[in-house]
C-alpha cells in the first residue's frame, strides 16, 4: 500500500533514511558521516517537512513502513517537471517492488498536479540506483552537479523520464 505520509510518521521514515543511507552509500560517502547519522535529526526534519505540508508517500506493508518517496516541484528552470527529492526503502526490503511502487505513485501524483516529467539526482557512482532508475523508464538528461554538503565531492547527474 502507498499512502501519503503524516506528522505522525516521521520517526519511522527516518528510521528507514538512516539506514537506507548507511547501507546505500557505503564506500560511496565518507563512512564517517554514515556512522554519525542521526536519526532523531532526520525525524524532525522530516517532521518538519510533513507539518509545512510537503509530499512524502509512504510504502507500506502488513502495517510496516518499507520505504518513502518526497516530492516537489523541479523549480523554475525546470517548470513542467516533479522532482523525486528523496527515495529510500528499508535495506531489508530491496527488490520486493516498493521501489517501483514508490515511483509508479509519484507519477500519479506528478500526472494529477499537470506534470508530465519526473526528475531526479543520483550519485554518479551508484550503479545500483542508476539502474534501477533506468529499469523504471530514467535517463540521465546531460545535467551533472557537485555536491560538497558533506565533506566530500559528490558527483551527481540527473535523471529524467516523461510520459
Amino acid at each position: 500500500m502507498v499512502r501519503p505520509a503524516l506528522p505522525a510518521d516521521a520517526e519511522s521514515i527516518a528510521i528507514v533514511h538512516v539506514s537506507a543511507w548507511r547501507a546505500a552509500y557505503a564506500g560511496l560517502m565518507p563512512a564517517e558521516l554514515l556512522a554519525n547519522l542521526d536519526q532523531a535529526q532526520r525525524a524532525r526534519s522530516w517532521r518538519s517537512k510533513l507539518e509545512a505540508g510537503e509530499t512524502i508517500l509512504l510504502s507500506e506493508e502488513s502495517g510496516a513502513l518499507c520505504g518513502f518517496c518526497f516530492l516537489m516541484p523541479a523549480g523554475a528552470e525546470l517548470g513542467d517537471a516533479y522532482e523525486i527529492r528523496a527515495i529510500y526503502v528499508s535495506p531489508e526490503r530491496w527488490r520486493s517492488g516498493h521501489g517501483r511502487k514508490l515511483v509508479t505513485a509519484a507519477r500519479e501524483r506528478a500526472t494529477a498536479k499537470g506534470f508530465r516529467t519526473l526528475v531526479l539526482w543520483v550519485l554518479s557512482a551508484n550503479a545500483p540506483a542508476r539502474a534501477f532508475y533506468e529499469r523504471e523508464g530514467f535517463r540521465p538528461d546531460g545535467a551533472e552537479k557537485v555536491d560538497a554538503l558533506f565533506g566530500a565531492p559528490l558527483h551527481e547527474l540527473r535523471y529524467r523520464t516523461s510520459w
